[in-house]
């Protein structure tokens, strides 16, 4: 039995926080790439071929590869899924589409994690409506409502945030440096 509980907070020195930047921009220099690369008829298996080449290019190792079991160096979700599907080869992009990537990388034992969201050339509007609120309120671009204001405006006007669109939460074992390489 466990008595004590982990420190909510872990107070990180420069030198770590320097080596938890790098591997932040490891992931930032791959999803860069990937964003390029989002085009009709690529595949997401491709996408992850692509973004394995630059993880381990940079001397870093992908986070997920492998991760209880999970086949891949991203995830990739088109459309109606909600978070972390499997890339496929027979998972091409289409016009249209609107595709959620998460990255992760290793570097120096340190992870970096992030996603994006992208449209496949001219999307809906009401979808790039919904990605440019998201977009407004993650940056605070609107601090009068809290940074949520257009998020709220979005909704106001009718538009609507179901399944296609909802995230989960990150496990946070991922986030912490449980394991190396």
């Amino acid at each position: 039995m466990r008595l004590r509980k982990e420190p909510g907070i872990q107070v990180k020195s420069p030198e770590q926080i320097a080596r938890m930047y790098a591997a932040g921009q490891v992931v930032a220099r791959t999803l860069s790439v990937l964003k390029e690369a989002v085009r009709p008829g690529i595949t997401t298996a491709e996408l992850d071929s692509i973004a394995e080449r630059e993880i381990r290019g940079a001397g870093a190792v992908p986070s997920f590869l492998g991760y209880f079991g999970y086949p891949a160096s991203i995830c990739t979700s088109l459309n109606e899924q909600v978070v972390h599907g499997i890339p496929s080869p027979e998972q091409a992009l289409r016009p249209g589409d609107v595709i959620s990537i998460d990255c992760g990388a290793i570097l120096h034992g340190w992870h970096g994690d992030s996603a994006l969201t992208v449209g496949v050339g001219e999307i809906d509007p009401a979808d790039q409506a919904m990605l440019d609120a998201c977009a407004a309120s993650m940056w605070g671009r609107d601090r009068a409502g809290g940074g949520r204001e257009p998020a709220r405006r979005y909704l106001a006007r009718g538009g609507k945030v179901g399944a296609r669109f909802r995230g989960l939460r990150a496990d946070p074992r991922v986030h912490r440096a449980r394991h190396r390489y």
